[in-house]
Formats: C-alpha cells, sequence, structure tokens
C-alpha cells in the first residue's frame, strides 16, 4: 500500500451547522479571560452571542495606572519600570511588565464579548478546587442551564524530565484532571 500526504482544507469558520448555540446559550469557560480560552470567546462571541461564564484564577482586574497607559509593549513597559526604579530587582521588573500585558488581554477579552453584546460573568477560583466548581455547575443549572463547555485551564510548568518535581506535576496534572473529573459527574 502507498501512502501519501493530501492537503485538506482547516476548519476555519464555525456555523450553525456545527454548534447548536445561539444568543440564549450559556457556555462554561475554564481558563479564565487570556490566551487560548479567550479566542475561543472570543470566537464563540462573534459567532453565537452567547452567555458566557467564565472561571480563571487571575484576580478582576480594574483600570491601568496612567503611567503605563500608553506604553505598548514588553521593552517599553521594561524600560519605563528600570528608569522609574520603582523594582529593585530585574525580577520583579519582569513579573510586572507580564502581569500588565496579563491585565490587558483580560480588559480587552471582556470589552470585546461586552460589544458583541455577550453577557458575561467572572468566577475568580482555582479549577482544581472541586467543591468551588461543583457549586458553580449547581448554580447555573439551579438558575438556568449549561449548552457547552470549553476546558481550556492549564498551568505551564515545562522543564526537562528530570528537573520536573512532584509538585510541579501535581499542579499541571491537577489542573486539567480535577476540573474534568467534576465535569463528567455534573454535567447534565
Amino acid at each position: 500500500i502507498r501512502r501519501q500526504i493530501v492537503a485538506v482544507p482547516l476548519l476555519t469558520e464555525w456555523g450553525p451547522e456545527k454548534l447548536s448555540l445561539d444568543r440564549n446559550s450559556v457556555v462554561l469557560m475554564l481558563g479564565g479571560a487570556r490566551g487560548i480560552a479567550a479566542q475561543v470567546a472570543n470566537k464563540l462571541a462573534e459567532q453565537y452571542g452567547c452567555r458566557f461564564e467564565i472561571v480563571g484564577r487571575t484576580p478582576m482586574v480594574g483600570p491601568e495606572d496612567a503611567a503605563t497607559l500608553a506604553i505598548p509593549d514588553f521593552q517599553g513597559l521594561r524600560d519605563h519600570f528600570i528608569r522609574s526604579r520603582i523594582f529593585k530587582k530585574p525580577a520583579e521588573i519582569e513579573a510586572e511588565c507580564r502581569r500588565i500585558l496579563n491585565d490587558r488581554e483580560m480588559r480587552e477579552t471582556f470589552e470585546k464579548l461586552k460589544a458583541l453584546g455577550c453577557r458575561t460573568r467572572y468566577h475568580c477560583f482555582d479549577v482544581r478546587n472541586k467543591a468551588k466548581l461543583v457549586g458553580l455547575i449547581d448554580e447555573l443549572y439551579a438558575h438556568g442551564r449549561i449548552d457547552g463547555v470549553i476546558h481550556a485551564a492549564g498551568v505551564l510548568r515545562d522543564s526537562l524530565i528530570l528537573e520536573k518535581t512532584a509538585e510541579s506535576f501535581k499542579l499541571v496534572f491537577e489542573t486539567k484532571v480535577n476540573p474534568a473529573e467534576v465535569l463528567e459527574a455534573k454535567l447534565q
């Protein structure tokens, strides 16, 4: 048997034939309002305008400080903090730059969902907490329904296998598996 690779078009558009969601549908999003979870939420919002119940670990962010608002990127933020001498250690500067950019991404996600007419609620807790996730699912069913779930929660702890710790493995594993166990047990 001779095998050959054949190019096929990628699925770039979701349509009604793929998902049966509408403006009244409720989608539970695990993984916060950044990264892949935000990209999926934005695409669903554009296509269906559904309601989102978003769960993430990062606390809801307020407005950005005026001193950094006009600085567009990581390098600009880093330069600003080096000049300002607010932070003493390079690691503190790096962390603050990442925090600001992450907060911006969260704000942008919620602003886009709102602009698309989507109702959105944010729940701040770690999805490894099974009791909290069970409580949220029970609340959603008590006051309505759940029409879809996106489980995009994850934690990166990349390293060589020889450098892995039991603690980092547990964090990565439980962030994926604990919510999956709750979803399997609780979704109707």
